[in-house]
């Protein structure tokens, strides 16, 4: 649980809400909500969050399920063991603790399970496959880049290269490409 003393029991509302199901502000931009995943929280905004299970649900979803009648989004909420009918404001109205997530929206980075960039090329420095075995500069290697996600001795995580050993088809492969650009 987090030593952040701005999340509260949930069962300080409704008592009979699960232990361990807290609320509080997320402190994260852009979090999935667990009722409606194309719902992104904002900063700040206040959610329902159960730790041991990673879920943060918005308070907009909440409410917005039972006004809605949301079959699918009620069972979700009743498999977690969250009572219903609970009353955060005298409105109950959060819409603006969320963005929807547009499909024309611009998307960074790469699809996820998309895998690391792989690249057989010739080494540049001299290095280590994978397997503990030694290459040095010039040999042709399989490089899959930031594969690995590491600690360093600090404490710092950062993302790794790794060096495999290229298959004779891939080695043949690249020396062809290789000969034809000269």
């Amino acid at each position: 649980m987090r030593s952040n003393s701005s999340y509260f029991p949930l069962s300080m509302l409704n008592p009979t809400a699960p232990k361990g199901v807290m609320f509080g502000p997320t402190e994260f931009k852009n979090e999935c909500d667990y009722l409606y995943p194309e719902r992104r929280l904002k900063l700040g905004s206040t959610i329902i969050w159960i730790p041991g299970k990673k879920v943060h649900i918005g308070l907009a979803s909440y409410v917005d399920a039972q006004k809605n009648g949301d079959e699918a989004a009620l069972a979700r909420l009743k498999e977690l063991g969250i009572p219903l009918g609970i009353k955060f404001t005298e409105d109950n109205d959060f819409s603006n603790t969320y963005e929807l997530e547009s499909e024309a929206q611009a998307k960074r980075g790469r699809k996820p399970g998309s895998g690391p960039v792989t690249k057989i090329m010739r080494a540049e420095i001299a290095q280590k496959f994978e397997d503990g075995s030694a290459f040095k500069v010039g040999d042709v290697v399989k490089i899959l880049f930031r594969k690995k996600f590491v600690k360093d001795s600090g404490g710092t995580k950062t993302f790794r290269n790794v060096y495999e050993r290229p298959t004779e088809e891939e080695i043949k492969a690249f020396l062809e490409k290789e000969a034809a650009n000269g």
